[in-house]
């Protein structure tokens, strides 16, 4: 049963709000014809449509979406038409500015709108004229009760459009609104009011009804859960099931979907590695705060905006994940190393300096003003990157509470503030373990010889390449070295800034030197 309380919760405390930001440069995985229909749809669920009605002409080219939303306003309308918004500008929740319509000129030759809010009515008829310039023209709107929007994409003739039917077009809402066919999400969705009256679909004159997914797909080992913050005010961020199809059926993308706000953004295995169960698992993953990370194409989230809130609703995610795993005996526990781990950071720690676009990573203390005693007793007070308090009852003797120096490592007075002046703790050692840190993992399976999850690197100890290594020091080193630099690369390359392709060879020479 799905629990109506803390579903509630989710919605009182906020989580569901949607984000503005910007958006970058537009990467697509799948063609224009797909993408214009994905992001119409996404206007329409934004615009929190209880039904929405897909129709496609394949001898005329002409697909229409029509929903019964809450329509445009006037400066929504402006923004719809303004191709410098959809660039810069992200809109409610998974529509961009109304991207899909803008897009759909790649193919199309006219783009006809009508929309109908509480405070707005109109019309336009978007298209080429003589000169080959895009212009929209003003038009009258048909008299409709109600809210909503329509729009008409006129494909050229000569458009390779390759959904042609009913059963092609549910193919491609199934694949990128997977959880808006379940039921137990649409009771999910609605009880929080993400979507305040859960949307259905009409394809061609005909409803797509939604299922019990456990059922339709004769799942086992099935389990479905509240997904919660760690730590001891466990906050609900999401909710997800995980399970198995039976080994006959084969399907399109194993692994987690990865969803917010009913959009599939990408299957992933979050860093586990099931071995022979890999194309049986399917689970389905809604975390409505990641839309903060959504890249401009909803293919894929970029880690690098907020690397430690991203890990807030990951991690959470990923630790269910791999319990549920290991209930079924598959346990890929990272391998550590100590004495190689402990050498590659001493190593990287020397490297680091020459790159700033690594920073993000390394999740440092914040600085405070700490009182600092010099070798000669002077005391000062200064402020030291890395430095924290000390919580009651430990590191300090006699003193309630107080402020350690900087915790890189040595031993530092502890001191509090009275009313008397200072008063000085008993000496403490502590060492901050702040920044990346490095495991070993041993998935023979996997051909990446290292990869970045959370401020975790993890080098591949199974890759056949590291056991080549084995004889010498030096060598495994330097494979280490290869694996952490490939790996943030990698990290670096994700999201929508692009990539430096040899941050690699720059790594290697800063080591070198």
């Amino acid at each position: 049963m799905t629990n109506v309380s803390l579903f509630a919760l989710m919605f009182n405390q906020g989580i569901f709000k949607p984000f503005r930001g910007g958006c970058a440069k537009l990467s697509y995985s799948f063609n224009v014809d797909e993408v214009v229909l994905v992001e119409c749809i996404a206007n329409s669920l934004d615009a929190k449509a209880s039904k929405i009605i897909i129709d496609f002409n394949p001898e005329g080219k002409i697909l229409s979406i029509q929903d019964d939303g809450n329509g445009m306003v006037s400066s929504q309308f402006r923004q719809y038409h303004d191709f410098a918004m959809a660039l810069k500008t992200r809109g409610e929740g998974i529509g961009f500015a109304g991207l899909g319509a803008k897009i759909s000129f790649n193919i199309a030759y006219r783009v006809v709108t009508e929309t109908c809010s509480k405070s707005f009515s109109g019309g336009s008829d978007w298209g080429f004229n003589e000169k080959g310039d895009l212009v929209w023209k003003p038009t009258k709107i048909r008299k409709e009760n109600g809210t909503g929007t329509k729009v008409q994409v006129f494909f050229n003739k000569n458009a390779k459009v390759k959904y042609q039917n009913t059963k092609d077009i549910k193919e491609i809402l199934l694949r990128h609104y997977t959880p808006l066919f379940d039921e137990k999400f649409l009771d999910f969705y609605e009880l929080v009011k993400c979507y305040e009256r859960s949307p259905r679909f009409i394809v061609n004159g005909t409803p797509i009804n939604p299922v019990d997914f456990k059922t339709h797909y004769q799942m086992s080992n099935y389990e479905q859960f509240l997904l919660k913050t760690h730590g001891k005010e466990a906050k609900p961020i999401g909710y997800a099931f995980f399970g198995l199809v039976p080994d006959t059926f084969e399907l399109e993308e194993p692994g987690v979907l990865l969803c917010t706000w009913g959009k599939v953004v990408k299957p992933d295995f979050l860093n586990q590695y099931p071995g022979e169960l890999m194309h049986r698992i399917f689970c389905i993953a809604e975390i409505p705060n990641l839309v903060k990370f959504l890249t401009t194409s909803k293919s894929d989230f970029n880690r690098r905006r907020n690397p430690k809130e991203f890990n807030t609703y990951y991690k959470p995610l990923r630790d269910k994940f791999a319990d549920w795993l290991k209930t079924m005996g598959i346990d890929r526990r990272e391998e550590m190393k100590g004495e190689e781990s402990k050498e590659l950071e001493r190593e990287i720690s020397k490297i680091l300096a020459s790159f700033p676009e690594i920073s993000e990573l390394m999740h440092r203390w914040a600085s405070k003003k700490v009182h600092m005693v010099s070798s000669k007793g002077e005391e000062s007070i200064t402020e030291a990157e890395g430095s924290q308090t000390i919580p009651e009852g430990k590191g300090t003797k006699g003193i309630s509470e107080g402020i350690i120096g900087p915790i890189a490592g040595g031993k530092d007075q502890a001191y509090i503030l009275d009313k008397g002046g200072k008063k000085r703790g008993t000496s403490i050692s502590r060492r901050s373990r702040a920044g990346l840190k490095f495991a070993f993992s041993n998935v023979p399976e996997k051909e990446e010889i290292g990869w970045v999850d959370g401020d975790i690197v993890y080098i591949n100890s199974g890759h056949p390449s590291y056991k080549k290594t084995s004889l010498n020091k030096k060598s495994r080193l330097l494979f280490n070295l290869v694996a952490v630099a490939t790996a943030l690369q990698r990290y670096l390359g994700s999201g929508e800034e692009g990539i430096d392709i040899k941050f690699v060879d720059k790594f290697l020479y800063s080591w070198g030197e």
